[in-house]
């Protein structure tokens, strides 16, 4: 399967930009048709922040980063 990097510019750098490229990384899954829902998506932390959510709290931590950080 072929992926694609995109650059995320934030004119803007607060909270609700953020906010926006978090939310459009975690869809990234349900968009390649990896899967079907957020809650059953195993490739970002939004299975976990909704489980958290789900129990009233917050969650702990998210999922690592894995690869080069460069």
């Amino acid at each position: 399967m072929r992926f694609k990097s995109q650059a995320c510019f934030m004119a803007r750098r607060d909270e609700s930009a953020v906010l926006a490229c978090m939310a459009c990384v975690d869809l990234n899954p349900i968009r390649a048709k990896m899967e079907v829902t957020p809650e059953t998506s195993k490739h970002t932390s939004i299975q976990h922040c909704i489980q958290a959510l789900i129990k009233g709290k917050q969650p702990r931590k998210l999922l690592r980063f894995v690869g080069n950080p460069r």
